[in-house]
């Protein structure tokens, strides 16, 4: 236990010597706000790997969108030059070029760089609940502490 309690110390210096002062009432009512900024554990790992989902599905409605393209229009360009085998790739090639980059058609280096800032508020996000996760490991230590040991001093 004297492990984790300087672990603690070491993560939060001064926010550890306010948590072991508070009465039992007080660590509670500190855990209840904490659990409602860090959310469900589910909510957790939704924020932290929700990035990862929604650059997949982009990227998978792009392949979808390429393959329509391919299978419609590649057996014409085969039929169209019979006499060039190698021409259905290179049409492939091209247009799976062409679909990727369409979404960025017409938009300045500007705009490209804005696409993403919700995603880097994102990222704070998940980190600023991951910190105030930390936070609430810490706080149910000492709560633990205190249940074991109601005689531990505690200063008001």
């Amino acid at each position: 236990m004297d492990q984790e309690r300087a672990k603690i110390h070491t993560k939060f210096q001064g926010k550890a010597f306010e948590w072991e002062r508070m009465t039992y009432e007080q660590l509670a009512k500190e855990m209840k706000v904490l659990e409602e900024r860090a959310g469900t554990s589910i909510l957790r790992v939704i924020n932290k790997y929700g990035y990862y989902l929604v650059k997949g599905c982009i990227f998978v409605l792009i392949f979808i969108v390429f393959w329509f393209i391919v299978i419609t229009l590649s057996s014409r360009v085969a039929e169209l030059f019979p006499d060039r085998p190698n021409m259905r790739y290179i049409f492939v090639a091209i247009t799976f070029g062409l679909c990727i980059s369409f979404p960025f058609w017409g938009m300045s280096e500007e705009k490209i760089e804005n696409l993403w800032s919700p995603m880097k508020k994102w990222g704070n996000r998940v980190k600023e609940q991951q910190k105030t996760y930390d936070k609430l490991q810490a706080v149910r230590f000492y709560l633990r502490k205190k249940k074991e040991n109601p005689n531990h001093p505690s200063r008001k």
